[in-house]
């Protein structure tokens, strides 16, 4: 606030200092008033806030509109300035500041980015044309020149700025433009960037970014042109023979002039290894796509070629055609899955070499099916990932020992045998590789049955995790297993492994495998009884010894009657097997303790038939001493049944009291002999014992498929003539299994004739062997057989009829083959030639497979089809031809005409000849009593009888009510 002597600056001079820049170093604030303190024009000085104003950061480009255009040395001092002229227009200028001075803006012009250095002046913003100009980014991008615009020292320059005119950027058409810094003037985007070594910026209009794409490419000819800067013909050459029959990776395509251009190159990349830039029009493309790159196990077909690239070209070939066929059925382990066009191409490695196949070349399995359990003899065996390939190989190790693997595939490799191991029973699935089947012990594998079985331990042997399980698969030790002894496992899986029986169950709460060697069918000891449980909480063991497997019987299981056919002691108390049947393996709900039942001795008393009374009284059970939930009538229903016939077919006694099986109203019931009122079997008798009948027929030398026999196939030829196989050994060996490590079970002489089941390896498997004496004894003894529900029907007199109606036998035919819808040919051949009807439906259903056999279902002979329902004619050793002859012989041109008419054969050859069971037509008692030989018997299987009566004994059962007249045979 100075006074008259401290003026350095009067009025009428700051006026002619207008405009110009007072650089403040100082502020104080005098009273309300701000003084600045500073250099102006070399002097210091204090100046007023009034008299300052201040200017403003901006940032525009400008270019002057004419020459006559002025350029301050400070804004709007007219005393000096100069004029734009010539050198000043036609080119762009940097804005950094701008400052209002009396209500004229102006701006401060200069060479640089700065409004420090490179400055000019300033210019009044009418004088100038400018835009707002800021920086985007600093982020590196290739670009490709268009070829047209022209190339400027700064953003949007002047013909002053020109670096590369037009014509320049024509010629450069194609080249890349690498640019380092973008930035927008006005609305416009300006590019950054090096090009043929010179900094300069060009309008993004001319100038085009390359789009990402993903294909595969090869130049269709040696002619086609390579371009260095795509379109810039003066950058191409000619493809040649070294850029021709491969492929090429395409990860980036430009559109330049309406031409789309592909940057090729030797990797999947459009940085490294790129080749130029190829017309579109100039190669074979296809989409290419990453599918997956989860590993996946593939054999070699043999087919195709193996390259280094997906859809390679001859120069990209691993392995060609030979030698892919040289390596058929070798093992890929696919790691990477590629999509060309529409074709599947896998990745891996072969022999060391990376690989890409067709998908069409390769088989999800190779070799054949097999189903084996095997274990790894030694910790250096060596397991193949890729079969074939020694390069996929691993050592066992103890990994990979003393323990089982299912063998599902096999394979033969440069005349070796290869096994595909596995933890689960798949062939795809948990496999671990391949091993060559002479560093593997194994067995052959096969599935019996997955029935429901109870069995119980012996307390010996080991539990494992899979059968044949070896020391790293155990469950429980021997020591466990003979604290277990008598336990219940609960089979739900019975397999074979070679010639050994494995069941699976639970044991303890535990699945495990254990040898049919270490259980038994039943434990504890025989008894029959009936019993009825005490109260809703008494327990059931689903496993007997087994806690966790205890459930209350609840009412589910209260007021009904339970056969019990075996009781067991287990830690000092009595324990009883309840069944819905009186069976201890059919049926069985469970073991219940002695305690929690009031139970009966239960017997049978006889099968004999009877007919009894009504007395109108009691109640009808559905078993013997039945509970509420057995009523099938009440006392209400049998007084209204009062004198009805009751036609009795089982006696049994419970306790002390009768009870009575029969039909009534449809209905098998029980009813106490209390409540009735109080029908026939012929024997046949002859004069010899039955050692003496066992012998006559051992010398007919019988056959049984009961046994796993097996003979080398050296020694076995087929005679087609005769259509059988014969032995052309002196003597041959008949072994229990396919190998000379197989016990001899038997021996067969030169010519005689076998009967083939399958063959395994060199070694045939028999379907029919000699029995043995002890087999021989057991079907001919009627005492085996006649106490049995369904075996006394070899008994039954096959010279009467069933009484069975067409329409049960058309319900018991349906679905089986040419034998649906037969019932009444059954019947009538049954009445024409006085042969029970349900015999000759057993027999056609055996002899036929169902009705499904080659016989049958009709074969040609002769120009005719022929049926044969019974095989008559059809020997072992000429099964088809000589039962198609006979067949056609006869005239059986239908089904109809084959069962009547075969029925005589039957008839007149056996039933009608006194051989009127299925006993006396399978022994021929009679014979051997009158010659003391076995002739004239329908079949050599001791087991045929029997065989027969299980549709029989099934189709009475839907007949109702019947009667029986049985012939029993009985020796002295």
């Amino acid at each position: 606030m100075g006074g008259s002597k401290d003026v350095v600056y009067n009025s009428s001079q700051l006026d002619k200092l207008n405009g110009y820049k007072f650089e403040v170093n100082l502020t104080n604030n005098v009273g309300n008033n701000t003084w600045y303190k500073g250099l102006l024009n070399g002097k210091t000085v204090w100046i007023h806030s009034n008299h300052l104003t201040r200017s403003s950061e901006i940032s525009r480009l400008g270019k002057f509109k004419d020459v006559d255009a002025k350029v301050y040395s400070a804004p709007g001092n007219e005393l000096d300035y100069n004029y734009a002229g010539n050198e000043l227009i036609n080119k762009v200028y940097y804005i950094k500041e701008s400052i209002n001075l009396n209500g004229q803006l102006y701006y401060l012009i200069s060479n640089q980015p700065s409004n420090s250095t490179g400055t000019i002046g300033w210019v009044r913003k009418n004088d100038l044309l400018s835009y707002t100009h800021e920086g985007l980014d600093s982020k590196e991008k290739t670009l490709y020149l268009k070829g047209k615009g022209i190339a400027y020292n700064r953003p949007w320059g002047g013909k002053e700025n020109i670096v590369y005119n037009i014509n320049d950027l024509k010629k450069r058409q194609g080249m890349i433009f690498q640019v380092n810094l973008t930035q927008k003037v006005g609305n416009n985007l300006w590019y950054r960037g090096i090009l043929e070594g010179k900094t300069v910026w060009i309008h993004s209009d001319h100038v085009k970014s390359p789009q990402s794409t993903s294909k595969l490419g090869k130049i269709k000819s040696n002619k086609e042109k390579i371009y260095s800067s795509p379109g810039n013909e003066l950058t191409a050459s000619s493809a040649g023979s070294e850029n021709i029959n491969k492929v090429f990776y395409i990860k980036q395509q430009i559109n330049l002039n309406g031409i789309l251009y592909y940057n090729i190159s030797n990797y999947p990349s459009s940085h490294k290894g790129t080749i130029g830039w190829v017309k579109e029009d100039s190669m074979l493309s296809y989409t290419h796509v990453n599918v997956d790159n989860i590993s996946k196990i593939f054999y070699l077909s043999g087919k195709g070629v193996a390259y280094n690239k997906p859809w390679g070209g001859s120069q990209n070939v691993i392995y060609d055609s030979e030698a892919l066929k040289n390596m058929q059925g070798y093992g890929l382990i696919v790691n990477l899955t590629n999509k060309v066009g529409d074709n599947i191409w896998y990745r891996a490695n072969l022999k060391g070499n990376s690989i890409w196949i067709h998908s069409s070349h390769l088989m999800n399995i190779t070799g054949s099916a097999t189903s084996r359990l095997g274990k790894i003899k030694s910790e250096t065996a060596k397991i193949y990932k890729g079969l074939g390939d020694e390069t996929t190989t691993i050592n066992a190790g103890s990994t990979y020992t003393n323990k089982v693997f299912y063998i599902k595939r096999k394979s033969q490799i440069d005349n070796k045998i290869y096994y595909l191991l596995s933890n689960k029973p798949s062939s795809t699935e948990g496999t671990i590789g391949w091993v060559k089947k002479e560093d593997v012990n194994s067995y052959t594998h096969e599935g019996i049955d997955n029935n429901s079985k109870n069995l119980y331990l012996k307390g010996t042997g080991l539990a494992y995790d899979r059968p044949w399980g070896g020391k790293e698969n155990i469950i429980y030790n021997n020591t466990e297993i003979n604290a277990m002894e008598g336990y219940s496992i609960q089979v739900n899986l019975t397999q074979k492994v070679g010639n050994n029986i494995w069941y699976r169950g639970i044991v303890n709460g535990k699945t495990v495998w254990i040898h049919s060697s270490h259980v038994t069918g039943t434990t504890g000891t025989s008894t029959s009884k009936l019993g009825k449980l005490k109260s809703d909480s008494s327990k059931i063991y689903k496993r007997l010894g087994d806690e966790s497997s205890a459930i209350n019987s609840g009412e589910k299981y209260l007021n009904s009657v339970y056969y019990i056919k075996r009781q067991s002691e287990i830690n000092g108390e009595i324990y009883y097997l309840i069944s819905n049947l009186p069976s201890s393996t059919s049926g069985t709900i469970g073991w219940v303790k002695q305690d929690e039942l009031t139970s009966y001795s239960h017997q049978s008393v006889d099968s004999n038939k009877k007919k009894l009374t009504l007395k109108g009284k009691g109640i009808a059970y559905n078993k013997p001493w039945g509970g509420s939930k057995n009523i099938v009538f009440d006392l209400k229903d049998m007084i209204n049944l009062k004198g009805e016939i009751l036609e009795v077919t089982l006696t049994n006694k419970v306790g002390g009291q009768l009870w009575y099986k029969g039909q009534l109203q449809g209905e098998t019931v029980w009813v106490h002999e209390s409540h009735l009122e109080k029908n026939t079997a012929n024997y046949s008798y002859y004069d010899l014992t039955l050692s003496e009948a066992v012998s006559i027929q051992m010398k007919a030398t019988p056959k049984t498929d009961k046994y796993v026999h097996y003979v080398h196939g050296d020694y076995i030829q087929y005679n087609n003539k005769g259509n059988y196989y014969y032995v052309t050994a002196s003597t041959l060996n008949v072994r229990g299994g396919p190998g000379t490590n197989y016990s001899i079970v038997d021996t067969l002489n030169y010519g005689e004739k076998v009967s083939i089941r399958k063959k395994v390896g060199d070694w045939y498997r028999l379907y029919w062997v000699n029995a043995k004496e002890e087999d021989v004894r057991y079907y001919l003894d009627p005492n085996n057989f006649i106490n049995d529900d369904v075996q006394k029907f070899q008994f039954l007199d096959l010279s009467r009829s069933s009484d069975i109606s067409a329409s049960v036998l058309n319900d018991f035919l349906s679905g089986k083959g040419t034998l649906a819808g037969q019932g009444q040919a059954f019947i009538d051949a049954s009445i024409i030639n006085s042969i029970n009807d349900v015999y000759l439906v057993s027999h056609a259903i055996l002899e036929t497979g169902n009705g499904t056999s080659t016989l049958a279902s009709g074969v040609k002979y002769n120009g005719k089809t022929v049926y044969n329902m019974y095989g008559i004619g059809a020997y072992d050793s000429c099964p088809v031809d000589c039962g198609a002859k006979k067949a056609y012989e006869e005239g059986w041109t239908t089904p109809y005409k084959a069962i009547v008419g075969g029925a005589k054969f039957i008839g007149r050859d056996y039933i009608s000849s006194g051989q009127n069971t299925l006993y006396k037509m399978r022994w021929n008692p009679l014979a051997m009593d009158n010659t003391g030989s076995a002739t004239h018997q329908y079949a050599t299987d001791i087991g045929w009888a029997s065989k027969q009566i299980t549709t029989m004994y099934n189709l009475y059962q839907q007949i109702g009510s019947y009667s029986l007249h049985l012939d029993i045979p009985s020796y002295r």
